[in-house]
């Protein structure tokens, strides 16, 4: 449904946003495009949008390269921080615009009304935006996007001016419209709650590229480097050496479950996945009381370290499961 191949974008000052953009978007999937404050998602958004002109590559949209395409051409809706609404127009009104054409009123008028009643906005259809609350405009923009039919929907942090539990009450009937009305559904945010919410698929960036794009579970289980690892939570990352299948560090071994070839690596642990038994000595333990969890800071020769535990409990040895570690290093064919 959507395709992106080779996308490359430079300013006139010579500050290159996209570097060798690739990836896929099939239909009724929702990705979401996360990456810290400066790392091209908007760029990357209003690119595909047709806002943007990539200086190299190609984007596709249902089998159609979309190149050379004006925005309103490429069939695309978009949804900005700000509402945008027309002052001058009812909630119905601003709903409606752009369909007229593609439906007669009689149609119109009922998707004006199903999409509102989904949104939960069907009893301000007669209002205009001054009379609407900041989460009320998001929902009506979301509702104009949605009752134009369109290939493609881009959300570019729609609700990143809003309270929290109203954020997080939107977020749930995006993720539930998405679903029911087989939406294709592309949203950028720098919030990773936001991001895990949402996506069936993530695309995480940094300074212009993609570093990865899995499943949520899978960007935060098995990250790619470093940098996605911190992005995606609390880890403990460490130096440590690899040979014969045993991990080495701070004077402990430990046998792994996946072959990687010998050398220097780092590798990761999170704090809820260390065991509290085991081979492993602490030193210098403290304990803080986060609420939902015990959060207790910690050495290992010297080394920092963090431990997530739900219980309020005594331990001075811990262990790492082998299956929970996260290697940065070469992985062997195991089939040899």
């Amino acid at each position: 449904m959507l395709k992106l191949i080779n996308i490359n974008k430079t300013y006139d000052n010579k500050v290159k946003a996209l570097k060798n953009i690739n990836f896929e978007l099939g239909k009724n999937q929702l990705a979401v495009i996360i990456g810290p404050s400066g790392c091209g998602k908007t760029t990357l958004l209003r690119t595909i949008a047709g806002l943007e002109k990539q200086d190299a590559g190609e984007i596709w949209i249902q089998d159609k390269l979309v190149n050379d395409l004006v925005p309103y051409k490429r069939d695309i809706s978009f949804i900005f921080q700000d509402a945008s609404l027309f002052n001058h127009m009812n909630v119905f009104h601003n709903i409606a615009y752009g369909n007229h054409g593609n439906m007669d009123n009689k149609q119109l008028k009922q998707r004006v009304e199903k999409i509102a009643k989904m949104l939960k906005i069907d009893n301000l259809l007669e209002r205009y935006p001054s009379k609407l609350s900041g989460g009320q405009k998001q929902r009506v923009a979301i509702a104009r996007a949605i009752c134009k039919p369109s290939n493609l929907i881009l959300m570019d942090e729609p609700f990143s001016n809003l309270d929290a539990q109203l954020k997080e009450d939107l977020l749930q009937e995006i993720k539930a419209l998405q679903k029911e009305l087989n939406l294709m559904i592309i949203y950028v945010t720098h919030d990773q709650k936001e991001a895990f919410a949402l996506a069936d698929k993530l695309i995480v960036m940094e300074d212009g590229y993609i570093l990865q794009v899995d499943k949520p579970s899978n960007v935060y289980r098995h990250p790619i480097n470093p940098f996605v690892a911190r992005f995606f939570g609390d880890i403990n990352i460490f130096e440590g050496y690899i040979e014969d299948d045993y991990l080495e560090f701070a004077d402990n071994k430990i046998k792994l479950d996946k072959h990687f070839t010998s050398g220097q690596i780092l590798f990761g642990i999170r704090p809820e996945d260390i065991k509290l038994d085991g081979n492993i000595e602490l030193e210098d333990i403290q304990k803080e009381d986060r609420g939902n969890y015990y959060l207790f800071t910690a050495k290992i020769n010297n080394l920092p370290i963090n431990i997530k535990v739900n219980n309020d409990i005594k331990f001075n040895k811990i262990d790492f499961p082998a299956e929970k570690i996260i290697v940065w290093g070469k992985m062997l064919d195991e089939s040899n």
